[in-house]
């Protein structure tokens, strides 16, 4: 795992908060792009999957302000109770934005996509507990119904309504990089799982894109070449540009759709 200085800087930091600093030695597994290998602070989060006891829950909170007060990058990902029936778990983006706090089993939480990562592509930080082992399997399958389904509830709906939204503004004004990144490879994640794809980075996401819509080249490649930009660096990606990714992420997204034989066609 090829990790930056400011990657890790923020592993060494949780390793002292979360693991050394806490009474009873939790487990933690870091999964997504942090072990993809195309981490950026400009852009990523730390995915992180955490087993402790139901007591060191308040403990833990105090751990997680003191990272909050270093300004290290955002955690997502779940804290289970693993002495808990269930692995009642709190999704760890909630506790770090403050929000209200939804507790449930952590198999009914967790998205297909992380725990395939988890499962297949994560790495141990720290601690001894095995309860990994106690989460269902994620097949291919699975993950190609669950893509099927995104597509038709979230994805085209949502990339639907964001072109006339888009197209309001100004064309030659300048906007941050974050949103289109996030719909062009959100879009190419779910075609990359329908054609019988497993889970993929952002940065892989990317790149499928390209492979699979050769006219897409020159918008997305502009993506991949910025991607360590940040957004608070003077701004590239213009609304024209944004707008013509939106629709190609569209065009990409509808190239999975069921053929008049009602087969799935190949991308």
């Amino acid at each position: 795992m090829d990790l930056n200085a400011n990657l890790t800087a923020a592993l060494d930091q949780a390793n002292k908060l979360f693991f050394l600093e806490m009474n009873e030695a939790p487990t933690a597994y870091l999964y997504g792009s942090s072990v993809a290998g195309d981490w950026t602070s400009a852009r990523s989060d730390l995915d992180l999957l955490i087993f402790i006891k139901e007591a060191q829950l308040q403990h833990f909170l105090e751990q997680l302000d003191k990272w909050k007060k270093l300004k290290l990058p955002l955690i997502d990902g779940f804290l289970c109770a693993e002495d808990t029936t269930e692995l009642s778990a709190l999704r760890l983006e909630d506790l770090f934005q403050d929000r209200p706090r939804t507790a449930g089993p952590l198999f009914n939480r967790i998205l297909p996509p992380d725990l395939w990562q988890i499962q297949n592509r994560s790495k141990k930080l720290f601690g001894t507990s095995n309860s990994l082992e106690k989460l269902p399997k994620m097949s291919q399958q699975d993950l190609q119904r669950w893509a099927i389904s995104n597509r038709d509830d979230y994805w085209i709906p949502a990339v639907e309504q964001g072109i006339p939204i888009l197209s309001n503004f100004d064309p030659d004004m300048l906007k941050p990089l974050t949103p289109t990144i996030w719909v062009a490879s959100g879009a190419a994640r779910i075609a990359n799982l329908i054609a019988g794809g497993t889970c993929i980075s952002k940065k892989e996401a990317l790149r499928f894109f390209i492979h699979h819509l050769p006219k897409s080249k020159s918008h997305i490649q502009f993506l991949i070449e910025n991607y360590d930009r940040s957004d608070e660096d003077p701004q590239l990606l213009t609304v024209m540009q944004a707008l013509e990714i939106s629709h190609l992420s569209l065009e990409l997204l509808r190239s999975t759709l069921p053929s008049p034989k009602g087969q799935h066609l190949t991308i």
